[in-house]
């Protein structure tokens, strides 16, 4: 199930300067973990934690609410909290508690955003949070800073019966589709476009969005794309780039296992020509 589809549960992230109540949850993350209580494993709540170092000094936010239930972030958690937590990793919660792992990304990207603008990016003055609007002002010349959200293109580049395929450096990357940051100036086609050129030395036309989902783990909006083969299908690859690219048949091409992003739900689409 992809990240943002959490079934009957809603999902509200209209900002709200409220304080929280014993009974409102908190949502601590560390990594790409969220950490629960072990006596419940649930979320802590409020009366569960409020004696803790992070209800102080404007370290606990509004986050969002998750079926009405409010949800704090903890911008600083103690080692002493962190070793008698709980440990779950965000990515694994889909199957099980999809509204927590929705829950547990977003926290994430709200984390990367509070912690790395602590000070104003024009003054250098300390920033604090605004009263009315998800933002963080400085105390200095009042300017407002808003979430960081970095835009980042899929696309599937195909060929009659065949998909082109890409796998980066990690270890044991499996084989993806394209994927980049849209650079200043660019729409999200022309995005598309340069990094096929750019990772695989590949024309590309019509160019059609497909999908998108939020993506905290890497502060980003994911948006899907359908290309087609314009020209040569020689593929000459990016080495700084990626490690390898390969044009796959649907019975030739790696069958996934990575149910909560688009890139690999494109590509069981496409695999099982269900598109």
């Amino acid at each position: 199930m992809l990240l943002q589809y959490i079934g009957d549960h809603s999902f509200n992230n209209e900002y709200r300067p409220v304080l929280p109540e014993d009974q409102d949850l908190i949502l601590p993350v560390k990594g790409q973990d969220l950490l629960m209580n072990p006596a419940t494993e649930e979320l802590y709540t409020f009366n569960d934690l409020k004696n803790t170092d992070f209800n102080k000094n404007d370290l606990l936010p509004y986050a969002f609410s998750i079926d009405g239930k409010k949800m704090f972030l903890p911008l600083s958690l103690s080692e002493a909290f962190i070793e008698n937590a709980k440990p779950v990793n965000i990515r694994v919660l889909g199957k099980t508690r999809p509204e927590l792992q929705l829950a547990g990304a977003t926290g994430m990207h709200l984390k990367t955003w509070y912690t790395t603008h602590r000070y104003c990016g024009c003054c250098g003055g300390k920033n604090e949070h605004d009263a009315k609007e998800r933002a963080m002002k400085c105390t200095v010349c009042g300017h407002l800073t808003f979430p960081v959200i970095c835009p980042a293109i899929i696309v599937a580049v195909v060929d009659g019966d065949r998909i082109l395929l890409t796998k980066s450096h990690r270890p044991n990357a499996p084989f993806s589709l394209i994927a980049g940051f849209t650079e200043i100036g660019e729409t999200l086609e022309q995005t598309c476009a340069r990094e096929a050129m750019e990772e695989t030395g590949v024309k590309i036309k019509n160019i059609r969005p497909f999908i998108n989902q939020p993506w905290g783990f890497s502060s980003s909006l994911m948006l899907g794309f359908f290309a087609e083969l314009d020209g040569s299908d020689e593929i000459h690859k990016q080495d700084s780039e990626i490690a390898d690219a390969q044009w796959f048949t649907r019975d030739t091409m790696p069958v996934t296992d990575s149910p909560i992003d688009i890139t690999h739900h494109m590509m069981e689409l496409w695999r099982q020509n269900k598109l």
